[in-house]
């Protein structure tokens, strides 16, 4: 027999637990209970229990940190459609990515000796001397976010207020502290990089996005492992089980489901920082949209 409470367990494992509590072909299902039926189940019950409201809201946050390139200037003058753009210090920017120079957004393949290459984006021309600025991807500092999910932003121990994209390119060197979201970049103001040879440091709280189960080998790492066969395994055969009556008794299963899914809510409240009594606003009460 297969051991499915393993240190990974992964979305194959759940799917074939599954078939074989429900007495059906693993790996490949039947046509009473097919694989997409099964997986389409797991999936319900992993988003069901991750947003349950049971759960605190912060016990669904998460926080990441990384670090910001220094801001830096244009070592010389830039014509509208150049393709490379020479900067005064291009250590710490990110191989590739985008950049802001002043108000308009570059991007660009290639980062060697001071040179950005493959750029794209210069929309206007730009004098030796101007302000240049990395954007972060939200997708690369963090794969499970989008833009309205950030909760708190701070650089260097120091709170970051959200500003609208317009307000702060536009007084990109004039708003301190301040940060934005455009296209799924974000965008720090002045006072966001300490300069020198120590890169900022940001810290930045979010909620997560739970992204559905596809590949065999994924894993669904928002539940923890100890509870995946009780809460996602039983409650898929719970819910698969309930809505053919004549098959077989979900009874089980559902008692399974919900005793396992109460200790995971109080373990999750019990465990996670209450950051409800946090000293910092939330960016929903503060601003009607992001």
């Amino acid at each position: 027999m297969t051991n499915y409470f393993n240190s990974a367990i992964t979305f194959d494992n759940l799917r074939n637990f599954v078939l074989q509590e429900l007495h059906e072909p693993v790996s490949t299902g039947s046509e009473a209970v097919p694989l997409d039926l099964v997986e389409d189940r797991l999936n319900m019950v992993y988003a069901e229990v991750f947003n349950d409201q049971r759960i605190k809201p912060s016990a669904r946050e998460a926080d990441i940190s990384f670090k910001l390139a220094d801001d830096t200037t244009l070592s010389a003058a830039l014509a509208v459609g150049a393709t490379s753009v020479g900067l005064t210090e291009s250590a710490n920017w990110q191989s590739s990515g985008k950049g802001l120079l002043q108000s308009d957004i570059i991007t660009y393949t290639g980062n060697v000796a001071d040179v950005l290459t493959g750029v794209t984006g210069v929309n206007v021309a730009h004098d030796s001397g101007e302000l240049a600025r990395q954007m972060y991807s939200l997708s690369t500092v963090a794969s499970d976010i989008v833009a309205e999910q950030i909760q708190y932003i701070e650089v260097n121990g120091i709170p970051q207020t959200y500003m609208s994209y317009e307000s702060l390119i536009n007084g990109i060197d004039f708003f301190p502290n301040c940060y934005t979201v455009f296209e799924g970049y974000l965008i720090f103001s002045r006072v966001g990089t300490t300069g020198g040879d120590t890169p900022s440091k940001v810290l930045m709280v979010y909620t997560q996005t739970l992204t559905p189960l596809s590949a065999d080998a994924d894993v669904p790492t928002l539940i923890p492992n100890s509870w995946r066969i009780p809460i996602l395994g039983y409650g898929a055969c719970m819910k698969i089980a309930a809505s053919d009556a004549y098959r077989t008794s979900w009874d089980w299963w559902k008692a399974e489901y919900e005793k396992a899914t109460k200790q995971y809510v109080a373990f999750k409240n019990n465990r996670v920082r209450d950051r409800s009594n946090k000293i910092r606003p939330s960016i929903y009460k503060r601003f009607i949209s992001f």
